[in-house]
């Protein structure tokens, strides 16, 4: 066995702000010391047509270059034939700034009816650091659909198969208080 999906730590910071009027929350998370395996990370050393390949495969093996861990060029239908390994097994360790709201409060809007208005701007998944390849550390994959893994997709760690990463999205807002 390679590699460990369980975290050896789990970290997170939610804090508020405020100043005046305005207020500020922010929320970042991370994780340290698990591994992830990537098997797309394979279309990264062969590739295809339509697709960057990474800058290691410049360093690839060759018969003058026999001592690189980096798989030999081969076809695309190579990728398929490749048995997993260590190369696709890589560090998850990431930091996140999940969630970041600003808000500001008015206190009297000139309507008797409304006590409260706060107007706010918020963000998740703005920012992303990790050594990772693939979009997403965290992003839980799922195995070939055709192997009769699906109804495990849910409970895999630390497997990532060109799953789509998480959203990045705005949100503009108001809450009035009556």
């Amino acid at each position: 066995m390679i590699g460990n999906p369980e975290p050896d730590f789990y970290g997170g910071l939610n804090n508020s702000f405020s100043y005046g009027n305005f207020t500020l929350d922010i929320f970042i998370q991370g994780t340290v010391g698990n591994d992830v395996y990537n098997p797309s990370a394979l279309f990264g050393f062969f590739g295809r047509n339509t697709q960057n390949v990474y800058r290691e495969a410049l360093n690839r093996w060759t018969p003058q270059n026999i001592d690189s861990r980096v798989p030999r060029a081969g076809t695309v239908q190579g990728i398929f034939d490749v048995r997993s390994n260590s190369e696709l097994v890589e560090d998850g360790t990431h930091f996140r700034l999940k969630n970041v709201r600003l808000g500001y409060t008015f206190e009297t809007v000139g309507l008797s009816w409304v006590k409260g208005l706060n107007v706010y701007v918020a963000g998740s998944n703005l920012l992303l650091l990790t050594d990772f390849r693939g979009f997403d550390p965290e992003a839980v994959g799922s195995a070939n659909p055709g192997s009769g893994s699906r109804p495990f997709r849910n409970v895999l760690r630390g497997f990532v198969n060109t799953t789509y990463p998480s959203a990045r999205t705005f949100t503009i807002g108001i809450n009035a208080n009556f």
